[in-house]
């Protein structure tokens, strides 16, 4: 969801060159879903598609596609992602982002789940040359999700909301598309955004904090 103009190929592209660019010597794998998935699959999916990268050596993994939460259509990936936590792997995903003219827009699995670190968007403006700022993105065009989620809030969150239910987005990252970024795709210069963009900079972020210092700038596998 929040794909960029040209669908799921300028897609990928805009998150392996950002992840690139943030965690430029981190080694990066691309796990993809077999086509003709749907709304309904996409949770198990994504579970196994994540094992997958785990298997294969994967600490950090970045999600920028999402469908509405369903408590019970989310049960059991649900708990393989708890699995996948509690194993050491850290998981970025999308908040989500589109407009719904009656309220705040939808909230996006996997994006809702406690076990993932939910992001969301802002609209980047400029002060001057050298000093920039953010606020939440909602325009006419679209909006970044936020709100309460249908599951139970972790415990380090509950403290800070006082709420049993989980709030997203967890961070946000530059989304609206008229503040986008950059992408070389298929030999041109397109720009790109949305919520999709935050979750693979905040992966390689994570990446670059989790590497011992004396390492740097060598980085996790993600």
């Amino acid at each position: 969801r929040g794909a960029p103009p040209l669908g799921p190929g300028l897609e990928a592209t805009m998150d392996v060159e950002w992840a690139h660019a943030i965690a430029t010597l981190a080694a990066l794998l691309v796990v993809e879903d077999v086509a003709g998935g749907s709304a309904a699959s996409f949770p198990q999916d994504l579970a196994n598609s994540l094992r997958a990268a785990a298997f294969d050596g994967a600490q950090i993994a970045s999600v920028s596609y999402g469908v509405l939460q369903d408590a019970q259509d989310d049960r059991l990936p649900g708990q393989a992602l708890q699995g996948l936590l509690d194993g050491g792997m850290s998981i970025f995903a999308a908040a989500g982002d589109n407009l719904n003219i009656s309220g705040p827009p939808p909230i996006e699995w996997p994006g809702a789940d406690p076990s993932i670190v939910s992001v969301g968007g802002t609209t980047l403006f400029e002060r001057n040359p050298s000093s920039f700022f953010e606020t939440y993105w909602n325009d006419p065009y679209s909006a970044s999700s936020f709100g309460q989620t249908i599951f139970a809030a972790p415990y380090w969150q509950q403290g800070l909301t006082g709420n049993p239910l989980r709030q997203v987005p967890d961070v946000t990252f530059d989304g609206n598309q008229q503040t986008p970024v950059v992408v070389r795709y298929r030999g041109s210069w397109w720009t790109a955004g949305g919520t999709s963009l935050g979750a693979p900079p905040w992966a390689a972020i994570w990446a670059l904090v989790r590497t011992p210092f004396p390492s740097v700038p060598t980085a996790p596998r993600a």
